[in-house]
């Protein structure tokens, strides 16, 4: 049991939005057409679970939702992160579950930050937590590091009702520069629109 260590922690968030339609909209007069609410209420945890038992962890990142407005009222649960990571000979590490994997440099948009196309953020945060809030993917991967050297490899399949995107395969080859304290990498994407990529 002394092997066994947790780190937890989350926070609760509620966000209200009202918003303020004119009633003599061209397309919708007097909202006869389509009677949209005037404020939605989001509120969500954003809750964080790690476990560790030696050379193998378990991360989660979770986040239950809950939204409504004048309407209705619907609940969803987010998964962030959910895999389980496990070191070999304090070089090679392989996980498996859903991950929400991150590339890129910039705050806003991303060309290298192939896995997270298409996912659904919140455009409400500042563009530095957009990313760090939302969802993963299904995906088995290995990270190997070697002198100034990281070699990742990751293979995100389609699963049917879970995961519809077509399968993807990310390379990815990082590089640490000391002489100028910075790092470079170069990715190689296969997926429906394949990509190479390059940070500094």
């Amino acid at each position: 049991a002394q092997d066994l260590t947790y780190e937890f922690n989350g926070k609760i968030i509620e966000q209200p939005t009202f918003y303020h339609r004119k009633e003599d909209y061209l397309l919708n007069p007097n909202r006869g057409i389509l009677d949209i609410s005037p404020w939605k209420n989001r509120f969500y945890a954003d809750i964080n679970l790690n476990l560790k038992y030696r050379d193998t962890k378990l991360i989660s990142k979770i986040r239950p939702t809950g939204l409504s407005d004048d309407n209705k009222t619907s609940f969803r649960n987010k998964i962030d992160d959910l895999y389980v990571d496990k070191m070999f000979k304090d070089k090679f590490f392989f996980y498996v579950g859903k991950k929400n994997i991150r590339d890129g440099v910039a705050l806003g948009f991303n060309s290298t930050d192939f896995l997270g196309e298409g996912k659904e953020v919140d455009l409400t945060k500042r563009e530095e937590e957009r990313r760090l809030e939302r969802e993963g993917n299904y995906l088995v991967g290995m990270d190997a590091f070697y002198s100034d050297v990281t070699w990742t490899a990751v293979f995100a399949p389609r699963i049917e009702d879970w995961q519809e995107e077509k399968s993807r395969v990310l390379l990815k080859a990082s590089y640490l520069v000391e002489s100028i304290n910075t790092d470079m990498s170069l990715h190689q994407f296969n997926g429906s629109v394949p990509g190479i990529g390059f940070n500094i």
